[in-house]
């Protein structure tokens, strides 16, 4: 009554909303049928006001539920005539639009020439698995064979029939039986051990064990064949293992014990003197079979409570881990690195590992939280040069990462998550080159997504070592495992028409297949027929639990270990079907079940399993759980104070060689073998520090415009993106307006910037020539072109020599370069990404861009001005190993390929020196290494040889 009472107040002190269940109790035909014998309700107008409420409440629910059935059926029906047409203008198509576009090309015009072909591309079929068939696949086989004289074999269990969440129907694959001539059951199981084999039968053996007379069950019998033998000097010679959870347990107190009880059993069978066959039992020789990965993460937390490492096996989508709600905040900081919040959010993630206090003191330390800033600018530099794996792996080994999730719980399920959704991220980045933007959009569309698109998204083992496996029920269908453990076949709430799932309230549109209408499929909205539909859904839904339970138990060689109590939704649960059928209710009827279970005390389900162990012989025992007994066993696998010498010994490594190849770079070679993935522009010298104190530019103009990585990041970023030959026609204002913000720069920059884009575009790059950047389309040109050729034994002194030799070394800072180069001995790979690379009348150029800063007047950008930079940034090295890269890239796609004649030359952009009026002279370094140089370049990198 207060709590009726209370609900009342609160609902009367707020704005009209959701009337509570107690408020019929205040209505006058709810007093009225609570009457006792000879009472006399109380009348009053407010008993009245609430009986016109609720009818004037029930009356708007009922409109609006019919509103809802409305508006998912518009939806449904403009779903099916848009989603054709839009995959249709972007020419995607998806498998099931394939098997549909077959029955139906099959089924149209010109579909007996079609069927006449494919039977003879294919004479006879074999259909495995065909229990999880489904209309459109079975409707595509009949057409193609139904009539002929082709042989057609469909080979299938409906027992084992478990995927209706992929679109598998079972009533399909009935259909199918009994369209066939022949049927032929295969009753030989070369799997289990007899004893358990027998244990299945006596569970499975009985009217209506699947609820559908269609599916029946035939007595396995066992394989004649040599097995081995499972030893177990304490447990005992049982097969089949019932753990049995007394009534008084709730739901989570029994998942908690049957959790701890299960690797407690898993503990005294690894501690030692269990056999199998001649070997101890592993690990890897026992499964935990699941039905949902809450399940799992409980028994693997047990289990690493007793010490023991496991693997878990798991269709679920790697998307949806917490490291790819990490990864994405972490990559949206990178990509967006002066945005302060999404920088705090980054440095929270395990990844990077601050704490909030670390996050918190950022706030009173602008040099602290700059320096994070510049941080993650150099791997967004990094990202945009060279592409996502290149600066991942940077970021694993320079934020020690790996190191850091190792030391967490789960930290190699953490790590193994990371390591796949980097590939997946680098993969789709390599498929469909997006822009930095674009990828982490398709991470952050493909989290939000709620299932897997491809089984590569599922998430991987985190090892191969011999661990238990956790495994879900729908992953095992197919394998096998020594021991098998069950532990929660009392959990099988049934969910059809329940939003939200098991225990959820109000309804939920459900599937179920007709049996007035030969079982053809049906979405149920929300009809009139409601509550009869929700009767053929929930059967359906009880007959797969069955099917899963059969799958569960028959995995098993030697040993099932299963947990069983009338607790949570065990009256809903297969288990229960089996054990305690409602015999008086019609065929496949489970509505009973559960109100049956209420009546049910321990000493009846108890003792059912007492008959089952007398019917087996003893095969299978049952023992009452109880957390007294758990904490009495000593679960943690001891460790022998005296080990042998076999216990300390090493691992083998079977490889007989470690060959080793070092990946390397102009950034190393140039900066004495430093970081070779640090950006290689913007290099602030002591001259052009000198020079900006000394020179007051106060207008805003691309002299002022910040300098340092972040600026060259930006600039970059532009030219990257931009149209060349149409830059206004295609939003030259907004790409810069974009990058500005995306770089942390006000848009008081925007007519800066954009100017200069249009006087490098317009610059001549070539004496006595009109090359201009914007006579160069999109067709004809490669942005950040990649490229790793191998490199043998260089060091520097031989390359000084090789540079001398040709007579490249012409000036004062050259021969200072090329001295103060150190470093020998380098095998391996040289790799890069080339800024540009572009065709013009049939000549190929590499162009790089350099936003570095030498002065606030166009007069610092002459060539002697850019030739001594070229030198003191040692970029003369690196276009040199780029113009070695485009000639073997060249080489190799020409057939008619000709160094002179098709190399271009190599040319540097200072872009605050460029103008159009200048022809050229200023800003734009250019050059082209002669042709025996680059030979012996060439020779020189192959081989570690100078050329004679």
């Amino acid at each position: 009554m207060e709590n009726w009472l209370a609900a009342m107040d609160a609902y009367l002190a707020g704005s009209p909303g959701q009337i509570s269940e107690g408020f019929k109790k205040f209505t006058s035909s709810e007093l009225q049928q609570s009457l006792k014998k000879g009472g006399t309700a109380p009348e009053h107008d407010f008993f009245t006001l609430c009986e016109t409420l609720l009818a004037a409440w029930t009356a708007l629910e009922t409109a609006y539920s019919k509103s809802l059935v409305a508006l998912h059926q518009r939806l449904i029906e403009y779903a099916n005539n848009e989603l054709p047409h839009r995959k249709a203008l972007q020419r995607l198509q998806s498998y099931d639009d394939l098997l549909l576009n077959l029955n139906q090309a099959l089924q149209t015009q010109g579909g007996e020439q079609l069927v006449a072909s494919l039977l003879r591309q294919y004479r006879a079929a074999l259909i495995d698995e065909f229990q999880d068939t489904d209309p459109i696949q079975y409707a595509i086989f009949s057409r193609i064979y139904a009539g002929s004289s082709a042989p057609v074999y469909l080979v299938g269990d409906p027992k084992q029939a478990i995927y209706s969440f992929r679109g598998a129907d079972i009533f399909a694959y009935l259909k199918a039986r009994e369209g066939v001539e022949g049927q032929f059951t295969l009753v030989t199981n070369w799997r289990s051990d007899p004893a358990l084999i027998d244990a299945v039968n006596l569970l499975f053996n009985q009217e209506n064990s699947f609820l559908f007379s269609e599916i029946g069950y035939h007595q396995a019998l066992p394989a004649e064949k040599p097995r081995k033998t499972l030893v177990d000097p304490e447990g005992g010679e049982a097969v089949f293992r019932v753990g049995y959870i007394p009534k008084e347990n709730n739901a989570e107190q029994s998942v908690a014990l049957v959790a701890d009880e299960t690797a407690g059993e898993i503990a005294r069978l690894l501690a030692g003197g269990v056999m199998l066959g001649d070997s101890p039992l592993s690990g890897g020789d026992i499964a935990v079979l699941v039905r949902s990965h809450r399940q799992g993460e409980r028994i693997r937390q047990a289990l690493l409570v007793q010490g023991i490492h496991s693997v878990q096996r798991s269709q679920d989508d790697v998307f949806q881990s917490w490291q790819a709600l990490e990864l994405e905040r972490l990559l949206q900081a990178i990509l967006l690195p002066g945005r302060e919040s999404l920088l705090r959010a980054a440095l929270g993630t395990d990844m990077l590992g601050l704490t909030s206090v670390d996050i918190e003191n950022l706030g009173l330390d602008d040099a602290a939280l700059e320096q994070q800033q510049m941080r993650l600018l150099g791997y967004n530099r990094l990202w945009r040069e060279q592409g996502f794996m290149p600066m991942f792996r940077h970021l694993l080994h320079v934020e020690a990462i790996p190191r850091r999730l190792l030391r967490l719980e789960s930290g190699e399920r953490r790590l193994t998550n990371l390591f796949q959704l980097s590939e997946l991220l680098h993969r789709y980045e390599r498929d469909n080159r997006p822009s930095l933007e674009g990828l982490v959009n398709w991470l952050s569309h493909r989290r939000a997504s709620d299932q897997a698109e491809d089984e590569e998204h599922q998430i991987r083992l985190e090892s191969d070592e011999n661990m238990v496996q956790i495994v879900t029920v729908h992953k095992s269908k197919g394998l096998q495992y020594p021991v098998v453990f069950v532990p929660f076949a009392w959990e099988g709430g049934l969910r059809s028409g329940t939003a939200g799932g098991r225990g959820g309230k109000g309804r939920q549109p459900y599937q179920f297949h007709d049996p007035a209408g030969e079982h053809q499929p049906v979405l149920e909205l929300g009809s009139e027929r409601w509550e009869e539909d929700l009767v053929h859904a929930r059967r359906e839904e009880m007959s797969e639990n069955l099917r899963l339970l059969y799958v569960a138990l028959t995995r098993a060689e030697h040993r099932c270990y299963l947990s069983w109590g009338n607790v949570g939704s065990a009256g809903e649960s297969a288990l229960g079907w089996l054990l305690h059928p409602v015999e008086d209710l019609e065929e496949g009827s489970v509505l009973g079940l559960k109100n049956r279970f209420k009546s049910l005390d321990d000493s009846v389900l108890f003792n059912k399993f007492k008959q089952l162990s007398n019917e087996l012989d003893n095969a299978l025992n049952v023992t009452v759980l109880d957390q007294q007994n758990m904490q009495g066993r000593s679960g943690v696998i001891p460790i022998d104070a005296t080990p042998t010498a076999d216990d300390l010994r090493a691992r083998e490594f079977p490889q007989r060689t470690l060959q080793y190849s070092r990946v390397t770079s102009f950034s190393a070679l140039a900066h004495h073998g430093g970081d070779s993935e640090l950006p290689d522009y913007d290099r602030l010298t002591a001259a052009s520090e000198e020079a900006d104190l000394t020179v007051v530019q106060p207008a805003l103009d691309i002299f002022t415009f910040p300098k340092g990585a972040q600026a060259g990041s930006c600039l970059h970023a532009i030219f990257e993106e931009l149209d060349f030959t149409h830059p206004d026609k295609n939003g030259l204002d907004a790409l810069v307006s974009l990058k500005l913000a995306e770089f942390g720069f006000s848009d008081q920059w925007l007519s800066v910037i954009a100017n200069m884009v249009r006087q490098v575009l317009d610059t001549p790059l070539e004496n006595g020539s009109d090359l201009k950047l914007s006579q160069v389309d999109d067709q004809h040109k490669l942005v950040e072109l990649p490229f790793y050729y191998p490199v043998e034994g260089i060091e520097s002194r031989a390359l000084g020599e090789i540079l001398r030799k040709h007579g490249y070394v012409n000036s004062k800072a050259l021969e200072r370069a090329v001295g103060q180069l150190r470093f020998s001995d380098i095998s391996g790979y040289m790799k890069g990404f080339i800024d540009l690379v572009f065709q013009h009348q049939g000549r190929f150029y590499l162009l790089d861009y350099k936003s570095n800063w030498l002065g606030n007047r166009v007069e610092h950008y002459d060539q002697p001005a850019l030739a001594e930079a070229m030198a003191r940034e040692g970029y003369f090295l690196q276009y040199l190993l780029y113009t070695l890269a485009l000639h073997r890239y060249l080489r190799q796609r020409l057939a008619d390929y000709d160094y002179e004649r098709h190399f271009g030359g190599a040319l540097y952009l200072f872009l605050r020196g460029m103008n159009p009026a200048s022809s050229g002279d200023y800003g734009v370094f250019r050059d082209c290494p002669s042709r025996a140089l680059v030979d012996a370049l060439d020779h020189f990198l192959t081989t570690g040889e100078v050329a004679a």
